[in-house]
C-alpha cells in the first residue's frame, strides 16, 4: 500500500514537472515573440534617419522588420511573388531590402554645334539638336552594413540581439536615398 502511494507521488512530481518544463518553453516562445513584435512596431515607427560621412558621402540607416514566413506571404505578396520567381524557398531567403536613390543635380551649358556632351564619374549626357538624340547614362554605387543591435551591455561584453540595423551608404554626391526599408525572414 505504501509502494503504491509512492509511485503515484513520483508519478504526480513527474508530471508536475513536464507540464513546467512546457510552461517554461511556451513562455519563452511567447517572450521572444512579443520582443519581435516590439521591434517591428518600432521599426515602422522609426523615419529614415540621413547623414553625411566624410563631407559628401550620403548615409541611411533603418531598422529591419522582422517577418516570419507566413507573415510575409499575407502581408508583401509582391516579395513573396519575387521569391517564388526567383526560384527560392521562401525558408531559403534571410532579407529582402528594397531602397529608392534620387540622383539630382543641375548643369548651366551653352550649344556650340547644336550638341552637348559632358561626363564626369557619375553621369554621362550627350544631346544632339539636329538629330533630337538626348541620351545620358547615369551610375550609382552603393555599400550596405547590416549590424546587429544587442539586447544587454555591460563595460566590453555584449549579448542577446535586440533587432537589426541597415546602413546604406551612397557614394554618388548627387545622389539622395530617399526610401529604404529591409525586412528579415524568420522560421
Amino acid at each position: 500500500m505504501i509502494m503504491k502511494w509512492k509511485v503515484c507521488i513520483g508519478v504526480i512530481i513527474i508530471l508536475l514537472l513536464a507540464v513546467t518544463a512546457s510552461m517554461w518553453r511556451l513562455w519563452q516562445k511567447e517572450r521572444e515573440e512579443s520582443s519581435r513584435q516590439a521591434g517591428n512596431v518600432e521599426s515602422l515607427c522609426t523615419e529614415l534617419k540621413q547623414y553625411k560621412i566624410r563631407d559628401s558621402l550620403n548615409v541611411a540607416e533603418s531598422r529591419v522588420l522582422r517577418l516570419k514566413v507566413g507573415e510575409l506571404e499575407d502581408l508583401r505578396s509582391a516579395d513573396a511573388k519575387l521569391i517564388k520567381e526567383l526560384k527560392l524557398r521562401p525558408k531559403e531567403v534571410e532579407y529582402i531590402t528594397n531602397t529608392k536613390v534620387i540622383t539630382k543635380d543641375s548643369l548651366v551649358f551653352v550649344l556650340k554645334n547644336s550638341c552637348f556632351d559632358y561626363s564626369d564619374k557619375w553621369v554621362d549626357f550627350h544631346a544632339s539638336v539636329p538629330d533630337s538624340i538626348f541620351t545620358y547614362e547615369v551610375r550609382d554605387s552603393l555599400s550596405t552594413v547590416i549590424s546587429r543591435i544587442h539586447k544587454h551591455k555591460f563595460l566590453w561584453w555584449r549579448w542577446g540581439t535586440k533587432g537589426y540595423k541597415q546602413t546604406i551608404i551612397n557614394y554618388n554626391p548627387r545622389g539622395r536615398i530617399t526610401y529604404n526599408e529591409i525586412v528579415k525572414v524568420e522560421d
